[in-house]
């Protein structure tokens, strides 16, 4: 898919977690306005392979990884994993970095997407998922990831 015309294709790694899970959400609704496809490993749902062999050949065909690195995403193995593939098959990595988490023990860029501050969440009175209330930055984090992505396609493309 990250081959010829199409779009810039990104996978969003993180933990399933509440919070998380409605911040990959909206940013995948958002990327997806700018022009970019966003990929969530429960994005496919058929049967067949494994869920860590989907996730690889999402991986593969992606031409960037967003990478949540929340508090739980930083200790789950199933983000490291993704972390890992996405270094060995040389994809593009955009860090979304959580206020009071450490980059990963090996990360050698300078820069990050740092998320405090971009999203204000207050917890729902009713059962069910909390309320998230977009915080103004909100905008300039999708368009920055955004950014990356259309980065990560052009240095994928053979040059000509």
């Amino acid at each position: 898919m990250s081959e010829g015309d199409g779009p810039p294709l990104v996978f969003l790694a993180f933990r399933h977690n509440r919070i998380v899970s409605l911040e990959a959400e909206r940013l995948r609704d958002d990327l997806v306005s700018r022009g970019v496809v966003a990929y969530r490993a429960m994005d496919d749902p058929r049967p067949g392979d494994s869920l860590p062999a989907k996730i690889e050949r999402w991986i593969e065909r992606a031409d960037g990884v967003v990478l949540f690195w929340s508090s739980q995403g930083s200790e789950s193995p199933a983000v490291r994993s993704e972390y890992e593939i996405a270094k060995r098959l040389g994809r593009k990595i955009c860090l979304v970095k959580y206020r009071g988490v450490s980059p990963p023990s090996d990360w050698t860029e300078t820069e990050w997407i740092e998320i405090h501050g971009v999203r204000k969440v207050a917890p729902s009175r009713v059962r069910g998922p909390p309320i998230i209330f977009v915080h103004p930055a909100w905008s300039r984090f999708a368009d920055s990831v955004a950014a990356f992505a259309r980065q990560a396609r052009a240095e994928r493309q053979p040059r000509r």
